[in-house]
């Protein structure tokens, strides 16, 4: 099994995960910036997250401890059928 090394930027603390994790991760989830990419309207992160909690789609974690906005792929199914 391979490892990911994923280190913290404002301290010492250093994670390794796996790269299977890791791709689950991205299979489940998919972090705001990247999903304002996909639907073709960069930096308009405040639009999309309005959007996202008017049909009851919140973040997956708090952002503060996730340190970025990160929302469950199958929920947007509900958003991107509006």
């Amino acid at each position: 099994m391979r490892a990911a090394h994923v280190e913290r930027r404002l301290g010492p603390a250093k994670y390794e995960i796996s790269t299977e994790n890791a791709e689950e991760f991205d299979r489940r989830y998919v972090s705001l910036a990247n999903l304002s990419r996909q639907v073709g309207r960069i930096k308009n992160f405040d639009a999309i997250k309005k959007e996202l909690a008017a049909v009851g789609i919140h973040p997956a974690f708090d952002a503060l401890k996730a340190r970025g906005y990160f929302y469950e792929r199958e929920l947007l199914a509900l958003w991107a059928g509006r």
